[in-house]
């Protein structure tokens, strides 16, 4: 059976968590691997009034909308 992988602290250098959140992070590291595909992403710090959206693209009529859980 395919085995999802978690991003947990054991996965993060200590470094980086002295500067950010877990959550914080896992977005950097999201926002990270799209931004090759959709160079017009854009990040939405912390819990907004979408409750859930934390990255968005827009590219003519095609919208895409990362949320993580």
């Amino acid at each position: 059976m395919l085995r999802i992988p978690r991003f947990t602290r054991e996965d993060v250098n200590p470094r980086f968590l002295a500067e950010a959140d877990l959550g914080a992070l896992f977005q950097q590291f999201v926002w990270e691997v799209f931004l090759r595909d959709l160079p017009d992403l854009r990040n939405f710090a912390g819990a907004g009034r979408d409750g859930a959206i934390d990255q968005s693209a827009t590219e003519a009529e095609l919208r895409t909308v990362v949320v993580h859980r």
